[in-house]
């Protein structure tokens, strides 16, 4: 990966978008059926592995196998359904990667962004930590979206607040497809259960909805993520961050030094 460098991702048909399996899931889940991990359903087809096939036929195979379940056709038909209507697009992709979060609100898709607003200090700390933007383009200079990166170890990083015309789902499956490309690994993604900062979710680095986890294929993704950032704290009467070692503490919350020494 380097950084300021585009980079162009064809996307394949045969997979099924993050909405997909999510609707997937839920239908499971309402039949009583066992929950199945994304990376098994991600293909509408399987050419290699113990189960092959289209995917309620490989679901089809796998309960009966590990739960003596048989999936009635009218089951297999709704999977299949949910499945057709949510193939991913042949569309090419193009983006590049920075550690310098100075582009103008909007130029990504992004206008409204508290990370240009009242938390426009979390760019900052995210940069001092090691996160990085990826950034896409319609054109050569037109932003249209973007996502914050951070990688955990060698075989996972974090997706998280896609802000413009592409989700956080969508992302994390462009980027998967990126790093295979680039290392000649086979990576794939899923959802997050929670992410936060510091044990908190709506600190100085707000997250949004749907973050993800993108992981090497060998290796089992965390359900969970906690970010070890430096903790902020919002003054309760000027409304500005502060780093934990500034803040004073009173009976009504966090208090700057300078709204303390008013008081």
């Amino acid at each position: 990966m380097e950084l300021g460098l585009k980079y162009r991702v064809i996307e394949n048909p045969n997979l099924i978008s993050q909405e997909g399996l999510i609707g997937i899931e839920n239908y499971l889940e309402s039949e009583g059926l066992p929950h199945i991990m994304d990376y098994f359903m991600c293909k509408w087809i399987e050419t290699e592995g113990e189960y092959r096939g289209k995917l309620p036929n490989r679901l089809g195979a796998l309960f009966k196998r590990e739960y003596d379940i048989k999936l009635t056709p009218e089951q297999r038909t709704t999977i299949g359904n949910l499945a057709k209507v949510h193939m991913v697009p042949d569309e090419k992709y193009a983006f590049d990667f920075t550690d310098k979060f100075d582009w103008d609100p909007g130029d990504f898709g992004d206008r409204g962004s508290c990370f240009w607003g009242d938390n426009n200090e979390a760019r900052k700390v995210m940069m001092g930590e090691g996160v990085i933007a990826i950034r896409f383009y319609s054109t050569l200079d037109s932003g249209r979206a973007r996502a914050w990166l951070y990688q955990l170890d060698d075989k996972a990083w974090i997706l998280f607040n896609a802000y413009g015309t592409l989700s956080t789902q969508v992302i994390a499956r462009i980027f998967a497809k990126y790093l295979t490309q680039d290392t000649d690994e086979q990576w794939d993604y899923c959802g997050l259960k929670w992410l936060t900062v510091s044990g908190d979710d709506e600190g100085l680095v707000y997250i949004n909805a749907y973050p993800q986890v993108i992981f090497m294929e060998d290796s089992i993704p965390p359900e969970n993520v906690d970010l070890k950032f430096p903790v902020f704290h919002c003054c309760n009467d000027c409304g500005e961050w502060m780093h934990e070692d500034e803040a004073n503490s009173a009976g009504r919350g966090y208090i700057c030094y300078g709204c303390w020494l008013e008081e």
